[in-house]
């Protein structure tokens, strides 16, 4: 079968073999308008590119030679080269093509390392700029520091130094004339501290936190008749969750039949990023210093939550939150109020809350939250998990979470209230069985030696109430552990290395608490 563009010649003898185009594969003279071989006329006389040579365009040309220009691999470049132009051989029809295309690629690489070379020298620039920049600040660094130490102050240290003197430097009787901190909430919150209200996801914290601002406002007392509270003014920031405010707000007031003094509680419904030392921290300390000289200072700032506060800064980083921690100090000075933050437990609750240890260290009160069943909650100032500096520690603090709503009106939420209790003093004691019962007691009896080890308990037990049914032999010091481990999830015992010790809310239990069934006889 003829070519595509041959021409046929209808007086070619059939079976008579042709000439072909060695270029194209076709009848010669094939029609094809780039051929050049035979009797067509020479590219010198045409005045064709090498690419119109092979039927390319320039475009095409020019992508390939630039993308074989930057192929560091010489022999895949080679294996290309061949396959589009073939052989270098001055057999092959494309031979001349394929020369002046090398010669292409190479004034391509020869642009490519051109422009490395420009971009080397910029960047080498550049960095010289860099280190004489760095060289000049280290050098006025350097000779500010030295004019310090030699006894030359600027203006801000002079200042400074004005304020130590005259202000600052106290004597001992000046020191006994301190006033100590008011109590926000007697017992549990202080004026001028710092304060964490931290727990597990789900513990009702913003319900707490938001409860501890509404009772400020009328100086109620705190769920108890023996914890009063100081009537103060609030700054709530909320950071998040701010749509659910309202109808928590309403359920509030409902449960209470009240309404919340409108100049009192104050909210921001969006985060303050405490970090940003150029903007909202600064305009913040503004607002908070002209409330102050206004008459209508904050005595309880809300941050809820620290982590939607603190966006980009890691909270693990001692060095990070120590900056963090300076800045809540800040707003503490400026306003003499409590600064309570909102703040969650790590993956690990028995290590209490998230983050890096300089949170805890400067904390004055840290109030862990503990979910007990349905909607109640355990609110404790002891450690490990909670924390009270300048006061005695709180063991257990029970509050129900009401269910508050109105149908006609679509909204409902939940409202902290005083859980039911015998007596002032608001206290959760856990239900324990009789073999709980005598170890609490054994406990008690030896609380002065400093607690007692498993198979010390093991051997009291086995006296008291014999030996194991199931075996006939003294109960043994593995399943002793397993009873520990129950009292301590409970906070009734405390383990310290091998030793276990009674707690307060376990010495009430051996008094006063409900018994439970022997599930663990």
């Amino acid at each position: 079968m003829p070519a595509p563009d041959a021409v046929i010649d209808e007086g070619t003898t059939p079976g008579q073999r042709r000439e072909t185009c060695s270029l194209h594969n076709q009848y010669v003279p094939c029609q094809h308008r780039f051929h050049f071989g035979g009797t067509e006329t020479p590219k010198q006389e045409q005045g064709l590119e090498p690419w119109e040579e092979i039927g390319w365009t320039r475009e095409a040309w020019d992508a390939f030679a630039w993308g074989i220009a930057m192929i560091s691999d010489a022999q895949f470049s080679n294996e290309r080269m061949t396959k589009a132009f073939g052989p270098s051989e001055e057999s092959n029809p494309k031979w001349a093509a394929k020369r002046a295309f090398i010669k292409q690629v190479q004034s391509c690489r020869d642009d490519l390392k051109a422009s490395d070379d420009d971009e080397i020298k910029a960047q080498e620039k550049a960095d010289a700029e860099a280190r004489r920049r760095d060289a000049a600040r280290e050098k006025v660094k350097r000779e500010k520091m030295e004019r310090q130490l030699s006894g030359e102050l600027d203006a801000a240290a002079q200042s400074f130094l004005d304020f130590f003197e005259s202000d600052g430097l106290m004597g001992v009787d000046a020191m006994l004339s301190v006033k100590r901190p008011e109590a926000l909430i007697d017992g549990l919150l202080y004026m001028d501290s710092l304060a964490w209200l931290a727990g597990p996801s789900n513990t009702y914290k913003t319900f707490l936190a938001l409860d501890i601002a509404a009772r400020a406002a009328f100086g109620m007392t705190y769920h108890s008749d023996d914890r009063p509270m100081a009537m103060v003014g609030s700054l709530v920031i909320v950071a998040e969750g701010a749509g659910a405010y309202g109808d928590r707000i309403r359920a509030w007031e409902r449960k209470n039949g009240r309404k919340i003094p409108r100049g009192q509680v104050t909210f921001y419904p969006r985060a303050v990023q405490l970090s940003d030392l150029v903007v909202e921290m600064p305009a913040l300390l503004a607002h908070v210093k002209r409330r102050k000289e206004q008459g209508a200072g904050y005595g309880l700032i809300i941050f809820d939550t620290q982590a939607m506060c603190t966006v980009g800064v890691s909270e693990n980083d001692n060095t990070e939150m120590g900056v963090f921690m300076n800045v809540l100090h800040q707003l503490r000075e400026a306003t003499g109020a409590c600064i309570l933050i909102v703040h969650h437990f790590g993956a690990d609750d028995a290590k209490g809350m998230r983050g890096a240890t300089a949170i805890y260290a400067a904390a004055t009160t840290v109030i862990a939250v503990k979910r007990q069943d349905g909607l109640k909650v355990v609110l404790s100032t002891r450690a490990p998990k909670g924390k009270q500096k300048d006061a005695e520690a709180m063991d257990a603090f029970l509050l129900d979470l009401e269910k508050v709503g109105d149908v006609v009106e679509g909204w409902s939420s939940l409202a902290p209230t005083r859980a039911a209790h015998s007596g002032s003093k608001v206290r959760h004691t856990p239900e324990v069985n009789a073999r709980q019962r005598l170890i609490l007691s054994i406990l008690t009896a030896t609380d002065e030696v400093g607690g007692l080890g498993v198979s010390a308990i093991a051997r009291h037990v086995t006296e008291e109430e014999g030996p194991n049914p199931k075996t006939g032999k003294p109960w043994s010091p593995s399943t002793t552990a397993s009873w520990m481990g129950t009292l301590v999830r409970k906070e009734l015992v405390k383990k310290t290395g091998t030793s276990y010790t009674i707690t307060g809310i376990g010495k009430d239990a051996v008094t006063d608490g409900p018994i439970g069934e022997d599930g663990d006889q």
